[in-house]
């Protein structure tokens, strides 16, 4: 297999999937990537902040970082 130039959706930008990646991708069925590797990283950090900022919402819901009944395992 070759190289293959792709472009992001994302950013428009062209990257090169090498044959390497390529045959690991699809030995373990996935499709190829839509986005570069630069926003594959921002989208992956995107995501864990977005997580942080749930529990950081979910802490201030319970009581400011205490726990709540169910988690003090208190009926």
């Amino acid at each position: 297999m070759n190289e293959k130039i792709l472009t992001c959706v994302q950013c428009e930008n062209q990257f090169i999937l090498s044959t390497e990646e390529h045959e690991r991708i699809l030995s373990r069925g996935f499709s190829m990537p839509r986005r570069c590797p630069d926003c594959r990283k921002n989208k992956s950090k995107n995501i864990s902040d977005i997580k942080v900022d749930w529990e950081h919402k979910r802490r201030k819901r319970h009581g400011r970082g205490r726990e709540s009944f169910s988690e003090a395992g208190e009926f």
